[in-house]
């Protein structure tokens, strides 16, 4: 199951390949489907140091421009244009050695994630 950790100006999104296939297959599936909200559960329960905190679902919403991360409570939420929920597909770590990661922020990809949003990093775990 991924697992999410926060602090206020970084999230780190972490999973085996299984689970990060499987949010890629969630994310796409939203994508595609009519809804405008949808949630995908994430590990709750677990340390997660050395981040101050574990958020429990990612919250996906369809908006009209740029990919925003918000945490709100337990919740990260992701708000964004179909095209650029799909940058997000696109860049998911599938393969490769324990701990490679990609840094999803806009100062990498600023034409799909919004400047506001705090820095992310998804780690594929093995």
């Amino acid at each position: 199951m991924i697992k999410v950790k926060a602090t206020k100006k970084e999230i780190d999104i972490s999973g085996s390949s299984k689970d990060l296939l499987s949010l890629k297959d969630d994310i796409t599936q939203f994508i595609i489907s009519k809804d405008n909200e949808t949630i995908i559960k994430a590990e709750s329960g677990f340390n997660p140091s050395p981040y101050p905190f574990a958020l429990e679902q990612i919250i996906l919403r369809k908006g009209n421009g740029k990919n925003r991360f918000e945490i709100d409570g337990c919740a990260l939420y992701i708000t964004g244009s179909p095209l650029c929920l799909q940058n997000i597909v696109d860049n998911l770590p599938l393969e490769g050695d324990k701990g490679t990661h990609v840094h999803y922020d806009h100062l990498i990809l600023e034409d799909y994630v919004d400047d506001i949003s705090p820095d992310v990093i998804i780690t594929l775990r093995i």
